[in-house]
């Protein structure tokens, strides 16, 4: 098993429809923003727990408004931030570090 942390959020329902015709794996997760893309079970789990716990516990919390879909190069479809977008690259850095 993979771990990865995610945010899910609500989509508008013409953005939802669309998800669910052009994402193979809309019915798999729910819409969200990875914080920590899927990582092997080599790491143990508790520590991997205790890492984020120790990163969020510092974490203020943060408005995100998402817009715009964009295409990337292996043709997956992401919604791209528009506000919140400096402490959402933020946290994704401190979780990996």
């Amino acid at each position: 098993m993979h771990y990865s942390l995610v945010h899910f959020v609500q989509l508008p329902s013409s953005l939802a429809r669309f998800r669910m015709t052009y994402n193979p794996y809309a019915q798999y997760i729910n819409p969200h923003i990875p914080f920590i893309f899927p990582l092997p079970p080599s790491l143990p789990l508790p520590d991997l727990v205790n890492h984020i716990d120790i990163i969020l516990s510092k974490q203020k919390p943060f408005e995100v408004e998402l817009h715009h879909v964009k295409k990337l190069w292996d043709h997956w479809f992401v919604l791209l931030v528009n506000k919140g977008k400096s402490p959402c690259v933020d946290l994704h850095k401190k979780l990996y570090q």
